[in-house]
């Protein structure tokens, strides 16, 4: 990121967006961003999908963990969480159970 992107985020309230691979946030993403609503700018940060068969087991979280870090550390913290899941898909894959224990242990 340029300076440009970092002082824009540092404007917008930060959302983290997470869920499982295969519930499109790449597809809905790009169209969120940068947004505003009510006078009020918010960047959308997407992360790794949950449940890729690629990935080791706890990789994706310990990749959110650190992004987590990374913008605690230089934009004080994240604003929110957006969870985007296909309602079509059963709730019983490996990815969605991921995302869903990943959000319980974050949220408490």
């Amino acid at each position: 990121m340029d300076g440009f992107e970092l002082e824009k985020i540092r404007n917008c309230r930060i959302i983290l967006v997470v869920g499982p691979r295969g519930a499109d946030h790449g597809t809905i993403l790009p169209t969120l961003i940068y947004g505003e609503i009510n006078n009020e700018s918010f960047a959308f940060l997407d992360s790794p999908g949950f449940g890729h068969a690629a990935s080791q087991p706890g990789a994706v979280k310990r990749q959110i963990h650190a992004m987590l870090g990374h913008f605690t550390k230089e934009f004080g913290g994240i604003h929110g969480i957006l969870y985007i899941q296909d309602i079509l898909t059963e709730r019983e894959t490996p990815g969605m159970q991921e995302a869903t224990y990943f959000l319980r242990e974050l949220t408490g």
